[in-house]
């Protein structure tokens, strides 16, 4: 299995590629939205010979005009002819509502806009010129109850791939919105993983996908039993993501920490 970690912005590289060549860290998967005023060639030179994965956040590719969306894929085309990355991945999440920005990102109505859902997954992975996954998403609302029955119809109807996220699944099954076991028929399909912690919202008790606290121990456990249960794919990948809390102590601690927990030595692939 690769380790990797995520590259949030060019003053994070540094810190990246310091856990690289420590072992701790296989590759780093690229936050688009904070490097495509940049050429590929400058992340090339920051983290020259590193495998990269390319994770876009704020694409609001289902919220956007089909002419934004071909203006918005012809920069990220050269990025990922240029980087080779091992996977592309998306979220599917909503940013605005009638035209003005949302406080939080909201989940989808994935019954009432189902079939829009499935024409701009099409589209946006014919404009970028590449397979795509998404990523599932820590639910906080009722919403959540379908998720996972539609990624699978989703998946299955537009050749895509799933992101699988074990902590915003487990965050979802806190809130009791919807039980982690909903996944199981696509998790056993799934190749690549994130894994981050969260925070408890102190007034309404709600699981937050926060990426600023160690993983938890349940999450840690969950995780490990299923890359035992499951066999190997030809390649795997986790991702130790860390956003609000980037220290290169922290991130230290935690993949020293997860890699334990998985009995996957440094530098082990």
């Amino acid at each position: 299995m690769l380790m990797g970690v995520n590259g949030l912005s060019p003053l994070t590289l540094p810190l990246v590629r310091q856990l690289i060549e420590e072992g701790l860290a296989d590759f780093c998967e690229v936050m688009a939205d904070n490097f495509i005023h940049l050429p590929p060639e400058k992340i090339r030179s920051a983290l020259p010979d590193v495998p990269l994965a390319l994770h876009i956040v704020a694409s609001r590719f289902l919220e956007k005009s089909f002419a934004e969306l071909k203006q918005l894929a012809a920069y990220l085309r050269p990025w990922i002819h240029a980087l080779k990355p091992i996977y592309v991945s998306d979220h599917l999440v909503r940013f605005t509502e009638h035209g003005s920005y949302l406080p939080f990102i909201a989940e989808l109505d994935y019954d009432r806009e189902g079939e829009h859902i499935k024409k701009r997954v099409r589209e946006w992975k014919n404009l970028l010129d590449v397979s795509l996954l998404f990523e599932n998403h820590a639910s906080v609302t009722p919403r959540g109850k379908q998720q996972a029955v539609f990624f699978e119809r989703l998946l299955q109807e537009t050749h895509s791939d799933l992101l699988f996220d074990f902590s915003n699944a487990y965050i979802a099954e806190y809130n009791q919105i919807a039980p982690v076991t909903q996944w199981q028929p696509l998790m056993r399909h799934a190749r690549h993983f994130h894994v981050a912690g969260f925070k408890i919202e102190p007034v309404s008790k709600l699981a937050i996908d926060t990426h600023d606290a160690p993983v938890e121990k349940i999450v840690l456990d969950r995780m490990s039993a299923y890359f035992q249960a499951v066999p190997s794919q030809a390649i795997r990948t986790l991702v130790v993501e860390t956003d609000a809390n980037v220290q290169l102590d922290h991130w230290r601690q935690e993949l020293r920490r997860i890699r334990k927990v998985l009995g996957i030595s440094k530098g082990a692939a």
